[in-house]
């Protein structure tokens, strides 16, 4: 039987971020790496990871595909996977094409997995998706970092939605929190949810990624979209992103990147339609269903009035006056338009209003608002408001001026004015837990022994505020550098040649006391070792026997005789050959029985030989028994 073989290759490809190729700070569309014949494209991603309880909408639209159970189970995976920072993420079930829309529905629900990098390989088993392998740009403790001050930022925004709010209200709070937090340019994480939250500076795929997240955390579903827009400020097309968010049930555009312009707020893009959006604005299309938005109930103008198709002095005077001066509108019909029919009444609008004397005026438009301001003060005299620092939990502002009229500036001259007062807002900067005091009311924990440290409590640097008084600083404590005591034995556990000592106990120490000499016993015998009465030590070995005394009878055998010792077994003493100098068969000494050989040759009757002398004996006696034959 043969046995097939599979072909396991891994690919490098590219995440196709929005970001990826920016001019100007606006995304432009990407192309990814390719391999051989095969060519991976990875278009319109973004950086993502998983939430409690959060409605998600790309998971949802991959579970409505015919093959959704095994969709969502990738997307769990990579959800799971990136969460952990995995190295590896498993794969089945897939081909190339099916993993490329289940990234894109993946990184489009999941905008806070910011250290995701932008390039992954995947490993192919034939046509069959084996593995993912995501790249990373933070980890470790450089990654722990910036998830708390990820969450700390997130916590902070969410925290000013104020019990009672309806979805519309926490939306409209998030939109406009984060035009006022963010600044639109290029940086380091501009194209992720971190770069707006936390250093707050992004382009759109930042923006759109942080309002996503927000919104998410704040119970409401919002999905990523993708595509090509108009720049504003260039008139050119470049690639964007922007959000669907889902209220009542119902799906709306909002494109905050845009809405976001020098000095003002708007809220052109703010839940409008499909039919709206595609004015200036190209969707990508996706392998699953995109939200539908045909419903303008949720609309800015809708909700806070200000929607116009036509209009009258009457009715932009009226508006002016209960905005005080500052106002948009939303012209449903031709907006161009409306800002010349502006220009050309705004003196029979002001008339209207009441006012008399000279005044100037200011427009401004995006999309389908239009900005509308009438000034007619001078600001002769503007009161100054110095600059208050933030402290740790309240708020400070910059400085800046203020008229009578009510409006702000922020020259003593009152040539630029600020048309949103959140904008001096400082806000509280929160505790920065790095003094170290180490007494008594600091500390935190005593070190048990030599191989533990005495922990305390970090003071704020900023103010008097300690980190053990803190139920959000509950790791906010150092190791101080001296241990604690040895934990000495009461035996002498170290015995050597040169004295005994005690020793610390605890497991890893190797400290002892001072060592102390032995004190010698009794001298060794021949028996018992001398040995130091303190800790038993020997110091000097027993002697064994050293001192034969022979027994008094003889012992012997074929050869010899000699004389066993009286103290020891082994040890012969005063051995000897046996002797028979008056030839009478014995011993002279010991009395052993000896004989004489045949005829003239005297043999003893046991003799020992080696292997030589026995070769010789027998040569000797067949010599001998030949001489006596005859």
């Amino acid at each position: 039987m043969t046995k097939k073989r599979g072909f396991f290759i891994t690919i490098c490809v590219a995440f196709a971020f929005l970001a990826s190729a920016v001019f100007g700070g606006f995304a432009q569309p990407a192309f990814v790496l390719g391999k051989d014949n095969v060519t991976v494209f990875y278009t319109q991603t973004l950086s993502g990871s998983g939430g409690s309880g959060i409605d998600y909408y790309g998971r949802s639209a991959l579970s409505d595909l015919s093959r959704g159970d095994v969709y969502t189970q990738v997307y769990d995976a990579l959800v799971a996977g990136v969460e952990s920072s995995a190295e590896t993420i498993s794969t089945d079930n897939i081909n190339e094409a099916e993993l490329i829309f289940i990234l894109d529905a993946y990184l489009r629900d999941h905008p806070e997995h910011f250290w995701l990098g932008k390039h992954y390989g995947y490993g192919l088993n034939g046509t069959t998706v084996k593995s993912v392998t995501p790249t990373y740009t933070l980890s470790g403790a450089q990654l722990d970092n910036a998830k708390s001050a990820f969450n700390q930022k997130v916590e902070q925004m969410l925290g000013g939605i104020e019990s009672g709010m309806t979805d519309f209200e926490k939306e409209l709070y998030l939109h406009d929190q984060l035009a006022l937090g963010v600044v639109y340019q290029e940086s380091d994480h501009a194209h992720d949810s971190y770069g707006a939250l936390v250093d707050g500076v992004a382009v759109c795929e930042g923006y759109a990624e942080a309002l996503q997240y927000l919104l998410q955390k704040a119970g409401i579903q919002s999905f990523i979209a993708t595509g090509e827009s108009f720049n504003p400020s260039t008139g050119a097309k470049e690639g964007h992103a922007w959000n669907y968010v889902k209220l009542d049930g119902k799906y709306y555009h909002v494109d905050l990147t845009w809405d976001d312009q020098p000095n003002i707020t708007y809220h052109a893009y703010f839940n409008v339609t499909d039919d709206v959006i595609d004015v200036d604005h190209d969707i990508n299309a996706a392998e699953y269903a995109l939200p539908q938005c045909d419903s303008m109930e949720q609309n800015y103008f809708e909700i806070n009035g200000g929607a116009y198709d036509t209009y009258t002095v009457a009715q932009i005077a009226q508006q002016l006056e209960d905005d005080d001066l500052s106002t948009s509108v939303y012209i449903t019909s031709d907006v161009d338009d409306f800002v010349t029919w502006f220009g050309n009444n705004v003196s029979a609008i002001a008339t209207e209003m009441g006012v008399v004397g000279a005044f100037t005026y200011s427009t401004g438009k995006l999309g389908n608002e239009v900005f509308l301001s009438l000034d007619t003060c001078l600001h002769n005299h503007l009161t100054h408001v110095p600059h208050l620092g933030a402290t740790c939990t309240t708020d400070g502002n910059s400085a800046y001026y203020t008229c009578t009229c009510g409006k702000w500036f922020w020259d003593e001259n009152g040539n630029s004015e600020i048309f949103n007062k959140n904008a001096v807002k400082l806000s509280a900067t929160g505790h920065t837990y790095t003094q170290k005091i180490a007494d008594a009311s600091h500390k935190k924990q005593s070190a048990s022994d030599c191989q533990h440290f005495d922990t305390y409590w970090y003071d704020c640097v900023d103010c008097d505020a300690n980190a053990k008084d803190d139920v959000n600083a509950g790791d906010k404590w150092y190791e101080s550098t001296n241990a604690g005591n040895h934990v000495m034995s009461t035996d002498w556990l170290y015995k050597g040649s040169d004295g005994h000592a005690k020793t610390c106990t605890v497991p890893g120490c190797t400290h002892k006391d001072t060592v102390v000499p032995h004190v010698p016993g009794s001298p060794a015998t021949e028996d018992t070792p001398q040995t130091c009465t303190a800790c038993g030590y020997i110091i000097t070995p027993a002697l064994n026997h050293t001192t034969h005394t022979p027994a008094t009878d003889w012992q012997k055998d074929n050869d010899h005789h000699w004389h066993n010792c009286t103290g020891c077994e082994g040890q012969q003493l005063d051995k000897a050959s046996h002797v028979d100098d008056d030839d009478n068969q014995k011993c002279d000494v010991c009395n052993a029985e000896m004989k004489k050989a045949e005829g003239n040759v005297e043999i003893m009757t046991y003799v020992s030989f080696g292997a030589i002398g026995l070769g010789v004996l027998v040569a000797i006696f067949a010599v001998v028994k030949f001489l006596f034959r005859k």
